[in-house]
C-alpha cells in the first residue's frame, strides 16, 4: 500500500527541517509530560479506521502518525492538527514527509480533512459519519479521497468501526480505488484497550489483519498501535503503524 504524498522537490524542504524538531519535540514532549486536565473529549481507538465522533467545540488536537511498510526499519510520519468547526463538523490539517523519523525528513505533501456526523449517540446502535479528504502529491494530480464511517458503541464500552473508502485522482482518465478498514476493541484495564484491526485494498489484493492497542498516558495523551500482517501475495509482509494524540480545550 501506497501512504505517501508529495508538496515539491525542493519547495518543501527547508520548512521540513524546522519542522522535523516540531515533531520529535512533540513526542519527547508526550513521552514525559502528564497533564491532569479532565478528559472531556472522545479519543480514537483504531490506527487506520475513523469512528462516528467529531471533535467537540473548542477541542484542538494534534496528532503524529508513524507508518513502515518494512517491518519497521523506516517510519515516514504525517502530522496533523484537528478542530471542531461546529458540534458534527471536524477539519484535519496534514503535513506528510518523506525520509526515515527522525532523520532525513522532507516536508513534501498535504491533506485536507473534513469529518461529518450524523444523528444523536446512543449505545447498541450503529452510527454513520461522512468523510471528504483532498490530497495532493508530487507531480501528480489532486486527489479525492471519500469515505462512510460506520460505528457501534456498546454499554461495556466496547467498540466497533467499518470504514468504505473510494479514492480517485482528479483526472477524467483515473478510475475510483476502493478501500476498506475494519475495527474493533475493548477495555482491558482504565488505561488499556486491546483489539484486532483489518485493512485493504480491493483492486490491488492487498488484506492486512493485526493486532491493535491504546494506551492512556495522561487523560490528554494517547497513544495507538496496529500491526497488520499481509493476507495475501499481493500484500506487504508486515505494515505497522504507531499514532500519538494529544488534545486539549
Amino acid at each position: 500500500m501506497t501512504h505517501r504524498l508529495a508538496l515539491g522537490k525542493n519547495g518543501g524542504r527547508g520548512v521540513g527541517r524546522v519542522l522535523r524538531f516540531a515533531l520529535v519535540f512533540y513526542w519527547a514532549l508526550g513521552a514525559v509530560v502528564m497533564l491532569a486536565l479532565p478528559a472531556q473529549a472522545h479519543k480514537r481507538n483504531f490506527a487506520w479506521s475513523y469512528e462516528w465522533f467529531t471533535p467537540l467545540p473548542g477541542e484542538k488536537e494534534i496528532e503524529v502518525w508513524l507508518t513502515s511498510e518494512d517491518k519497521g526499519k523506516n517510519w515516514e510520519p504525517w502530522l496533523e492538527y484537528e478542530f471542531a468547526v461546529s458540534p458534527r463538523y471536524g477539519v484535519g490539517l496534514y503535513l506528510t514527509y518523506e525520509g526515515t523519523f527522525p532523520r532525513d525528513l522532507n516536508l513534501n505533501g498535504w491533506k485536507w480533512e473534513n469529518r461529518y456526523r450524523l444523528g444523536n449517540f446512543a449505545p447498541n446502535r450503529w452510527l454513520h459519519a461522512g468523510y471528504l479528504e483532498l490530497k495532493k502529491e508530487e507531480d501528480e494530480p489532486y486527489e479525492i479521497e471519500a469515505k462512510w464511517l460506520l460505528s457501534r458503541y456498546s454499554k461495556k464500552d466496547e467498540v466497533l468501526a467499518f470504514n468504505l473508502i473510494a479514492e480517485k485522482p482528479l483526472t477524467s482518465k483515473a478510475e475510483v480505488e476502493w478501500e476498506y478498514t475494519l475495527g474493533w476493541n475493548r477495555p482491558v484495564s482504565k488505561n488499556l484497550r486491546l483489539g484486532l484491526e483489518s485493512f485493504g485494498e480491493f483492486e490491488d489484493k492487498e488484506h492486512f489483519l493485526g493486532p491493535n492497542l491504546t494506551c492512556d498516558f495522561s487523560p490528554n495523551f494517547r497513544l495507538i498501535f496496529n500491526a497488520g500482517m499481509g493476507l495475501t501475495g499481493e500484500s506487504d509482509d508486515l505494515v505497522l503503524r504507531v499514532l500519538t494524540e494529544y488534545e486539549w480545550f
